[in-house]
């Protein structure tokens, strides 16, 4: 289908919110189904679950603004297991279950659309969501388009003899055909007949459409490969394979979907017809459902010594694979598959031949439909337990890529009506723009209803713009859920790969005060394709983040200008207040300013150091100098003087609130893993000996030299302290320059420390480090993030800062509060091991004048976070002032 965007009737049309179900063969297609409605100027929300987003990128990176992802957190099901959103990791009889926790999604989804300036006219949703999605949109009061990944012949064979479903199923297609309307990945000249009798038989209407094979959303160049999911093997290493048969057709691509793993005996089968075959192959192994109940142990298992026998006759692919890439190659010839609807379409409109093993589902319809109506395929055999014959099965591999086989001039033929089909004029691109309009004319009554809805709505609501690096994103998190906790709605702008930071607000708060704003990450020359986060590149990327993220002002105004309960004030990152600022003036609100280090740091840089930063750094301090109002993760008592110098002679108004240290949502606490728990067992183990343990980590900007890591180990060793160290990942594979040696431990370090050391490499549960009894002491970089979370724990810090506001935190904590030792500074500064040695053994001594000050300092933190504390009624004021805004919003409108 064209790419050119519509002009006819169903342009800058209706907006429509697109239901997904969260299996492969079922989002892929509809995402497809999307792109073209999108294409013909409708305005999509789809809602998805945070570990389903993905699966949007496409669409997001080809039609923003138009395309929003509206996410809710997965409702819990006592049958699913925790953790599990999508079908892949199940066995197909958990599907009811998927359904029914989306179906709690009901009241969440009526107060989304509730406070939407520009409601969606239509609901587009999966036809196993029928149960609870058809009463939705009846609630609501608009039509619901039942979106049907299967064939039209196995739809019709299951709603004609209900007896043979469950009663979950049956309730599901029997509430489809109460849709205004269904909408078919099929085409007219292969299932016209069956579309007939559906209308006339069981929807009572004409809006049935027929509008397949769909094509699949490209994005580049390389847009197939990873449809779905990255590849388990480099694509270019399987077209290269490919590109090495030098005879056309004579490749077997063997593959089973994401729902089926065959047990060993179906496995050795397969195996052996291939070796006795001798025809060339490429076989796809799904990887075993390891939370499946009903899992076999041996399931998915390739027999031994396979891979070497067949070494330079086939590819075994483990794990998903880049399957149409592999179906459009002219080196293959046919497809041993399963029959599911979404991998037949893709070899009918490859011109591939299929070799048919229905399984399950609807296989068995479409296998009588391509291999009996048809006679566009072969089959081999049927059942999820049937074993096939291996000697017939190799022969039937033989002569599939026999070029001048009946079956094959069949898929032929197939194949030109399918293209034909998708073609301008053809009957599925006309039932495409029949849809398009369908769903545009849904909204033409419905303004004065809305205006009714609106006018009963009111709230506070502030939007938070974090700048995506863990030191930054974490305590506006931590912000969010104690405004949250006050009473105001709040909306988090992220991009798709910094979403997982919301996983715990988002499991903590209804989704009625609690929103997200999914917007693609804007390109930017100097930032690698892919990289949405500091963590993955050096301090020196700052800017050019910022500059990225900027791009994103005009769709937040027009976020803004289609919100029913548009922002009052906007919470943004200083490291964007280059142009956050600007946008809240754009949009009529105030910025205020989230200030994630000290006011000593702060203070230092505007007083001393604004005039000679380079343009970019000035332009970001200003816009916090300027901004309405700003938040300090610090607070009062350490603080005081500094924040009167800032209201004083910088901002010349007293909006300066210090609501510090921000205490970290739970759910941030609680998320270790089976590795993290052996290093808190370990900890453990070391308690009976008090405050023993020494624990080294520098963040995840930080990555040492070799120099600096040999050093580090040498003290280590020679101190005799229990330790754990957190070695950071080197930042490799992203086209940035990187010292191969850095963060590279030294060998046999680890071997020679094994009794009383723990080497992390890569991320940490450091609040749970650090909370340990058994730890006293905590060399660090001295990021005020860590600093806190040391001040917090009672843990003597031992500092060695590197960069940024690292050397204003040493010398407020050193110098002037005395609760920390400095060890060294400066970024390629290598310590001297033997003096480091001496301060990690002295630094566990319990009446160090630095750990009683340290004890004290904790005690005045954890008094001004407590109610009636310094930080606690400035939180309390703070949301009282984001409040009055919110007044002065309404009486002015």
């Amino acid at each position: 289908m064209s790419e050119v965007k519509y002009s006819g009737t169903g342009a800058g049309g209706g907006h429509i919110c697109i239901i997904p179900f969260p299996a492969c063969g079922h989002i892929l297609p509809l995402m497809d189904l999307t792109h073209q409605l999108l294409l013909r100027g409708l305005t999509v929300t789809i809602m998805v679950t945070p570990k389903n987003l993905s699966y949007l990128n496409p669409l997001l990176a080809l039609h923003s603004p138009n395309v929003k992802p509206l996410v809710f957190p997965f409702p819990s099901h006592p049958s699913l297991p925790h953790g599990v959103e999508q079908m892949q990791d199940l066995p197909i009889s958990f599907l009811p279950h998927i359904v029914n926790a989306l179906g709690k999604l009901y009241h969440p989804l009526v107060q989304w659309f509730r406070a939407q300036q520009s409601p969606p006219v239509a609901i587009l949703s999966d036809i196993v969501l029928s149960s609870w999605t058809v009463n939705l949109a009846s609630h609501l009061n608009i039509p619901n388009i039942c979106f049907v990944p299967f064939n039209v012949a196995a739809v019709y064979f299951w709603i004609s003899t209900p007896s043979f479903l469950i009663p979950f199923y049956r309730e599901a297609f029997t509430m489809s055909m109460q849709s205004q309307g269904l909408v078919f990945n099929s085409f007219k000249e292969l299932e016209g007949t069956k579309l007939g009798l559906i209308k006339e038989k069981f929807a009572k209407h004409c809006r049935v459409w027929g509008v397949g094979p769909l094509p699949p959303v490209k994005v580049g160049d390389e847009g197939l490969n990873e449809r779905g999911g990255a590849t388990s093997i480099p694509p270019d290493q399987v077209i290269s394979w490919l590109d090495s048969c030098k005879v056309d057709k004579s490749v077997v691509y063997i593959g089973f979907g994401t729902q089926i793993t065959l047990t060993k005996h179906q496995m050795k089968a397969v195996a052996s017809a291939l070796e006795e075959s001798g025809v060339r192959f490429i076989w796809a192994v799904k990887e075993p459902m390891k939370r499946a109940e009903d899992g076999d142990d041996d399931q998915s298992l390739i027999p031994h010594g396979f891979e070497d026998r067949v070494k330079g006759q086939g590819l075994v692919i483990k794990g998903w694979v880049p399957q149409l890439t592999i179906l459009k190659h002219r080196a293959v010839g046919s497809y041993f598959t399963h029959c599911g609807w979404n991998s037949a379409l893709e070899a009918i409109v490859a011109g591939v031949l299929l070799l048919a093993w229905p399984m399950q589902a609807d296989h068995f319809q479409i296998t009588r439909l391509l291999a009996d109506e048809v006679g566009a395929a072969i089959r081999i055999c049927k059942g999820l337990r049937s074993v096939p014959d291996a000697t017939i099965l190799a022969r039937i591999f033989v002569e599939s890529t026999t070029v001048g086989q009946p079956q094959r001039v069949r898929v032929m033929e197939l194949q030109k009506m399918a293209l034909n089909a998708i073609k301008e004029g053809g009957s599925s691109y006309q039932a495409l723009d029949k849809v398009a309009d369908e769903l545009t004319s849904f909204g033409c009554n419905r303004t004065e209803m809305m205006k009714t809805i609106r006018s009963s709505l009111n709230g506070d609501h502030v939007l938070m713009i974090p700048f995506p690096a863990s030191g930054h994103i974490f305590p506006l998190m931590d912000l969010a859920h104690q405004i949250l906790l006050r009473g105001l709605t709040v909306t988090i702008m992220v991009t798709p790969k910094n979403l997982h930071y919301l996983n715990s607000l988002l499991s903590l708060h209804s989704s009625s005060n609690l929103q997200t704003l999914v917007l693609p990450f804007p390109s930017h020359s100097s930032i690698p394709h892919g990289v949405e986060n500091m963590q993955d590149v050096d301090i020196s990327f700052v800017p050019d983040f910022a500059a990225a993220l900027s791009k994103l002002h005009d769709p937040l105004v027009n976020w803004f200008e289609n919100h029913v309960l548009p922002p009052t004030a906007i919470v943004s990152d200083m490291l964007l207040c280059s142009w956050t600022p600007l946008l809240a003036s754009r949009i009529g609100v105030q910025n205020v300013c989230f200030v994630v280090t000290n006011a000593h740091a702060v203070s230092s840089w505007w007083v001393n150091d604004l005039d000679s930063m380079p343009d970019c750094y000035r332009k970001q301090h200003l816009g916090c100098i300027q901004s309405w109002g700003l938040v300090f993760n610090s607070f009062n008592e350490i603080d005081n003087q500094k924040f009167k110098l800032i209201k004083e002679e910088l901002t010349e108004h007293d909006r300066l609130w210090a609501v510090g240290p921000l205490l970290p949502i739970k759910g941030r606490l609680s998320s270790i893993g089976e590795e993290q728990y052996q290093v808190i067992s370990w900890l453990d183990s070391c308690k009976k000996v008090g405050k023993s343990v020494v624990y080294v980590a520098f963040g995840t900007q930080i990555t040492l030299t070799k120099q600096q890591m040999e050093a580090i180990a040498s003290a280590l060793e020679e101190s005799m302290v229990r330790f754990i160290w957190v070695v950071k990942e080197p930042m490799k594979g992203l086209g940035i320059v990187d010292d191969d040696d850095r963060n590279v431990v030294p060998p046999g370090f680890e071997d020679r420390v094994a009794e009383r050391g723990v080497v992390i490499k890569g991320w940490a549960p450091q609040l749970a480090i650090l909370g340990h009894p058994a730890v006293g002491s905590y060399l660090t970089h001295c990021g005020w993030n860590s600093a806190l979370e040391g001040i917090l724990a009672g843990v003597l810090l031992l500092a060695w800062p590197m960069q940024a506001d690292h050397f204003h935190n040493t010398a407020l904590l050193v110098d002037e509060l005395g609760v920390a030792v400095r060890v060294c500074e400066g970024l390629e500064t290598v310590p001297d091991a033997s003096k480091l040695a001496r301060t990690l053994s002295g630094s566990l001594t319990m009446n160090l004048p630095e750990r009683i000050r340290t004890d004290k300092l904790r005690k005045t933190a954890l008094d001004s976070i407590r109610e009636g504390g310094s930080s606690y009624k400035a939180l309390d004021g703070f949301v009282e002032q984001l409040s009055s805004l919110s007044v002065m919003n309404r009486e002015e409108n």
